[in-house]
């Protein structure tokens, strides 16, 4: 098997890994208002999933996935740092850091559209390697045989 198939298998386990990260985030924020008011949890799982966004966007390239792939996990890490932006953004802005739910209902919805696109790419034939132009063969046209060399073949007949 290529390494740009295992990247492709890899690609989709890390996808489908990351959507279920942020599916157990939505539950940490859960808790983190109901049960314990602290959100340290949610916060270190929140980077532990960002540095998952990083493999993927490596792994999107060394898998050769498809454009449109590659651009929506370079949106899902965007959207993964501005999450963190809109913590920030809690104490001056409070109405912009209100958005902090709304992106992270968007990256979990966008982290499971890629990690259900993934299952038709680990299957999918990959792109043609491109082909080293190789010079054409030079071929030297014959020689024309010298006016004593016609003699001699003229002299045989």
């Amino acid at each position: 098997m290529s390494a740009a198939r295992w990247a492709r298998i890899g690609y989709s386990l890390v996808a489908w890994l990351f959507a279920i990260a942020a599916v157990i985030q939505i539950y940490l924020a859960g808790q983190g208002v109901f049960v314990t008011s602290s959100f340290e949890l949610h916060r270190n799982v929140g980077y532990a999933i960002g540095i998952l966004g990083l493999i993927l966007l490596v792994l999107s390239f060394a898998a050769k996935m498809p454009l449109r792939v590659i651009g929506a996990t370079a949106l899902l890490f965007v959207l993964m740092i501005f999450q963190s932006v809109l913590v920030f953004m809690k104490t001056d802005q409070p109405n912009i850091a209100a958005l902090h739910p709304v992106n992270g209902f968007i990256i979990v919805l966008l982290a499971v559209w890629i990690a259900w696109k993934t299952l038709a790419y680990i299957r999918a034939p990959l792109p043609p390697e491109p082909v080293e132009a190789r010079p054409a063969p030079t071929t030297t046209p014959a020689a024309r045989p010298t006016l004593d060399q016609q003699d001699e073949q003229e002299d045989r007949l």
